[in-house]
């Protein structure tokens, strides 16, 4: 597995960057093959938000049987929330599934003033 991990953002992303990472790649590692990339990035403009985008691509999908699911499991099931919990969390995110690569993408805008960073909208 590789990781490349790009711009540096502050020292704490705070708790929805940090679970839409983890929950993203999870994702990629449970659905996709390598390699597996990360990448993050943050842009802090005039206002008090930082916007951080977070890419991981993977090596793909064999078949849309392997692909990551958008939908909500049943209430009983032990996985499957993760991209809906990314989706609920984003100001905008995408999936792109294909056989030999598949790519999440979501942007989160925290707010540093908050201790916990906790999303601003």
């Amino acid at each position: 597995m590789t990781v490349a991990l790009l711009s540096a953002g502050p020292d704490k992303p705070g708790d929805d960057a940090r679970l839409a990472v983890s929950e993203m790649a999870t994702n990629a590692f449970m659905s996709g093959s390598p390699p597996l990339v990360l990448c993050l990035d943050w842009t802090a403009e005039h206002s008090r938000i930082v916007d951080f985008e977070i890419t991981v691509t993977d090596g793909g999908c064999d078949s849309r049987n392997d692909a990551p699911s958008t939908g909500w499991p049943a209430d009983a099931a032990e996985s499957g929330r993760g991209l809906g919990i990314v989706q609920a969390m984003a100001t905008s995110w995408s999936l792109d599934i294909g056989r030999h690569a598949t790519r999440a993408w979501c942007q989160l805008a925290i707010c540093p003033e908050d201790p916990l960073g906790h999303r601003s909208h």
